[in-house]
């Protein structure tokens, strides 16, 4: 039952280091202004496009292993990570994003209820699937 609900993985060297409960994916697009003079409309050309992600897990009971320590293990620099987004769940679900990427942040909350991780990455390159 450690798998109901999850609907994302995120893995390191193809090892699967936490199961999500929730997941998002946002695509940002720059773009250059190439308004001429006189033009009354604004133009742009597309520069460079990029994605970020967010994951959320629950931090499961009895043990001190999160995502963050899984990430940021000694003075090491972090891995390139994985993130997998599922519609349904991880074990059954359909495939909707996958992507490589690189931590930029995160941080685990422990209110009176199940403990909760997050962790905050940057795209490395273009998805794989979903985009």
């Amino acid at each position: 039952n450690i798998l109901n609900g999850a609907f994302a993985e995120v893995s390191i060297g193809g090892i699967v280091v936490a199961f999500c409960t929730e997941w998002e994916v946002r695509f940002e697009q720059e773009n250059a202004d190439s308004t001429a003079h006189g033009d009354f409309w604004q133009f742009n050309v597309p520069t460079k496009t990029s994605w970020t992600g967010r994951i959320r897990a629950w931090i499961s009971t009895g043990t001190a292993a999160t995502i963050l320590s899984d990430t940021w293990l000694g003075n090491a620099d972090p891995p390139l990570l994985t993130l997998r987004g599922y519609k349904g769940s991880a074990a059954t679900g359909t495939l909707m994003f996958q992507g490589d990427c690189r931590p930029t942040g995160g941080n685990i909350s422990l209110p009176m209820a199940p403990g909760e991780q997050e962790l905050e990455v940057i795209g490395e390159g273009p998805p794989t699937v979903g985009a």
